[in-house]
């Protein structure tokens, strides 16, 4: 294997199915996780004179966006783009619990070079490396360097505070949040389809306002100390529609703010075993390229129109490695695409997209009025609905390992346009007649189409329910509902 990536790398598929290969063959778990293709990137921090130059190395897995450790280290060969000398790399030690162990692909940045290069082997005596500096994967010469891995009695210190071994005893999961959208079809599917796979002797508590306000750190802490969760899934926020949004950007921000720091410290100080928190894709850049992946939240401002709510969501992913590097913390988030389902918020002014457009077309029904729908009606937008998002959050918080938030998406095929989801929205109410567009109210950000690649790696066979026939169920279940539904 060494000896054959220390050769001429003839293409990036080779590589990737040697890389393979090698995983199934060393068979740890470790490598069976993460012997996908990772990106690594070097940053070389003196660039003057001859000699080593010290750089930093962020290894991760390219195909599913996630990044495992990063470490600086104190030695590069004087010639750019061979990796040929030998430096101690405590990953081990400074990462508790966290091993390099990929094999495949990576992308090295130097000054001036494009060198491709792909980890070999990886253990805890020594790194192996090859790397080329052609500038392409599929031609040049590669060379190979080994690293030692630092003793562990170099090994940095263990994070501060970190949270003891849970007692033993059966799971409680806390859902703050719980009694809305997608708490409650996480109660459907934990009491229906999830039953099977839950651990033996597992509770769940569905914390709605009445159990306390988070925005206060007393009152969270009060939760806290009464369910005493093992277990959380965080899905409490201020939330609202684009225009609600657009006019209380200061109380999105300062809100959320305080519910998401409440909830996060609680969890730590409680030595919660894992949290599972909830994002947007709002908190993506405004302009960007599609689709928009794991790695791209942090590239630029989200569109003006929310950005009160999206830069609080962002700072969960930016807590979530805190908590972890400082106090070793398992705490990780879920990216959403836009959510619809039944138990929603159907108020027109301040409820999303879809339970609006259902609210508004029972009232043109009623009154014999035309269905009205603010904006042109053609930006894109990717659906799932809170059913299938319920089973995707449980997957996640009993098997998803990574801080590195993921995507819950469907498919970039099933995008849909706020026109298509309109006409879909009447045909479900029954609604037959005039459908108006009034162009004059915004639209809002175009598209954000979301890649589902990194969810797909996990769980390549997930059949995602259509958006017919979700919509047809939430339209039914507002119409029974209509009298209790909030709105």
């Amino acid at each position: 294997m060494r000896h054959a990536l220390g050769l001429r790398a003839r293409s990036c598929s080779i590589l990737r199915q040697v890389a393979t290969a090698t995983c199934a063959r060393r068979g740890s778990e470790t490598l069976r996780k993460w012997g996908r293709v990772i990106s690594a990137f070097v940053k070389v921090a003196h660039r003057g004179g001859a000699g080593p130059r010290p750089f930093s190395l962020v290894a991760g897995c390219r195909h599913c966006a996630s990044t495992k450790a990063t470490q600086t280290f104190a030695g590069l060969a004087s010639r750019p783009g061979t990796l040929t000398s030998h430096l101690a790399i405590p990953f081990l030690g400074k990462f508790p619990g966290v091993s390099l162990g990929c094999a495949g692909l990576a992308s090295l940045c130097l000054p001036g070079k494009r060198v491709w290069a792909c980890v070999l082997e990886s253990h805890r005596s020594r790194l192996c490396i090859a790397a080329t500096t052609n500038g392409s994967a599929t031609a040049g010469r590669w060379s190979q360097a080994t690293f030692p891995m630092a003793a562990a009695s170099s090994a940095a210190p263990a994070p501060e505070s970190s949270p003891a071994a849970p007692a033993a005893g059966p799971q409680v999961v806390l859902v703050t949040g719980g009694t809305g959208l997608v708490g409650q079809g996480i109660r459907s599917f934990v009491e229906g389809a999830g039953a099977k796979d839950a651990p033996e002797g597992e509770t769940w508590y569905y914390a709605s306002s009445k159990d306390g306000d988070l925005r206060k750190a007393e009152d969270t802490r009060a939760l806290f100390e009464r369910v005493k969760p093992t277990h959380v899934i965080h899905l409490a926020a201020k939330v609202g529609g684009l225009f609600h949004n657009m006019a209380k950007k200061v109380d999105f921000y300062r809100e959320n703010m305080l519910i998401n720091d409440n909830v996060m410290e609680m969890c730590r100080e409680f030595k919660v075993v894992k949290l599972v928190s909830c994002l947007s894709t709002c908190v993506f850049p405004d302009k960007t390229t599609y689709p928009i992946d794991e790695t791209m939240i942090h590239d630029g401002p989200p569109h003006s129109s929310n950005e009160g709510y999206a830069y609080a969501k962002r700072m969960i992913d930016v807590m979530n490695r805190c908590y972890r590097d400082q106090h070793g913390c398992s705490f990780t988030s879920i990216i959403p695409t836009n959510i619809y389902g039944p138990d929603d918020n159907f108020s027109i002014q301040d409820g999303h997209v879809i339970p609006g457009l259902i609210h508004k077309c029972y009232i043109a029904k009623r009154d014999g009025t035309p269905f009205t729908i603010w904006g042109s009606g053609t930006p894109l937008r990717q659906f799932i609905h809170s059913h299938d998002l319920a089973a995707l959050t449980v997957w996640t918080l009993r098997s998803y390992e990574e801080a590195d938030p993921i995507i819950l998406s469907v498919d970039e095929a099933a995008e849909v346009s706020i026109r298509d989801v309109a006409l879909m929205v009447a045909e479900g109410m029954g609604f037959e007649g005039e459908v108006v567009f009034d162009s004059s109210k915004a639209d809002g950000q175009f598209k954000k189409t979301a890649s589902n690649a990194k969810l797909r790696s996990y769980l390549p066979d997930y059949k995602f329910k259509s958006m017919k026939e979700g919509l047809a169920e939430t339209c039914k279940w507002f119409i029974e509902n209509f009298e209790t539904a909030r709105k």
